[in-house]
């Protein structure tokens, strides 16, 4: 494997961050959106959070702007003065889609974080079901939930990515069940509300495994995670930004069935292996 740093959080081009919140103020949630050169998507995104994000709990939404050349910056600075609680970082250089993940969640400030793609949406309600649930349940490490498969342009979701029954939580030594639903269940551990401490001692960017298993191998190592049957998380497939573009996880999951295998075999080894 091969290990990156988490980026420093000072402004890396001399530029001032964008960063609404008071000096001290506590976050609940931190909404975690990496970006690179879709400026379009962002702003989309940034639209429908301002109107998604009626929680009854502090949240900021944390861009890590991978060294986009397009007005990625100008389009976070509007939505900022606008009053949404947008919080402004960009690379000085692009590190790559995954260490640019990791940067975003090691400069967020909240107490759960959640990854946001550019170009998908959340379900509001649902995501402030999830945050208090970790509320009343500060011992879970990470809440896992499947996701929906989104046509934005009809307004219509398509399909579940996977189910689960109900709640169920895992504790170190329940391995043998927790990968016995991951195969049963087909889950792939992508979407998720982290504890932040969770996610922080995460500083690594796996190779030849895919790093949902991996990371979620360390993180149910270290102390008890939760499924859950709602999704809060919609991935688009059609969207009015671009209602002709192609949908990069339907395309990634053509072309990375080695990774995947990795990431199982990385997770048993770690699960399994004293």
């Amino acid at each position: 494997m091969t290990f990156h740093a988490p980026i420093s959080p000072d402004a890396p081009d001399g530029h001032p961050q964008t960063d609404r919140r008071a000096e001290g103020d506590a976050i609940t949630l931190s909404i975690c959106i990496p970006t690179f050169n879709r400026a379009p998507f962002l702003d989309y995104a940034l639209t429908h959070l301002a109107q998604a994000c009626v929680f009854d709990f502090s949240y900021e939404i944390v861009i890590s702007d991978n060294a986009s050349t397009d007005d990625t910056r100008a389009v976070a600075e509007r939505h900022a003065a606008s009053g949404l609680p947008v919080v402004y970082h960009c690379q000085e250089e692009n590190k790559g889609g995954l260490p640019n993940l990791l940067t975003v969640f090691h400069r967020a400030r909240g107490q759960y974080l959640i990854y946001l793609a550019d170009d998908d949406l959340i379900i509001g309600d649902a995501l402030a079901d999830h945050v208090h649930y970790l509320l009343e349940n500060p011992e879970i490490r990470a809440c896992y939930t499947p996701w929906e498969v989104y046509d934005d342009l009809n307004k219509v979701t398509q399909t579940n990515f996977y189910a689960v029954e109900g709640d169920v939580v895992f504790h170190p030594g329940d391995e043998m069940d927790l990968l016995t639903l991951m195969v049963k269940n087909h889950i792939f551990p992508e979407i998720v509300v982290y504890r932040a401490d969770a996610i922080r001692d995460i500083l690594w960017e796996p190779r030849f495994c895919y790093w949902a298993f991996s990371y979620l191998a360390h993180i149910a190592a270290r102390g008890p995670i939760a499924f859950r049957p709602r999704a809060y998380y919609r991935s688009v497939t059609l969207t009015p930004v671009a209602p002709d573009r192609g949908q990069a996880g339907i395309e990634q999951t053509m072309v990375d069935w080695d990774s995947y295998r990795g990431g199982l075999e990385y997770f048993v080894h770690a699960m399994f292996v004293p």
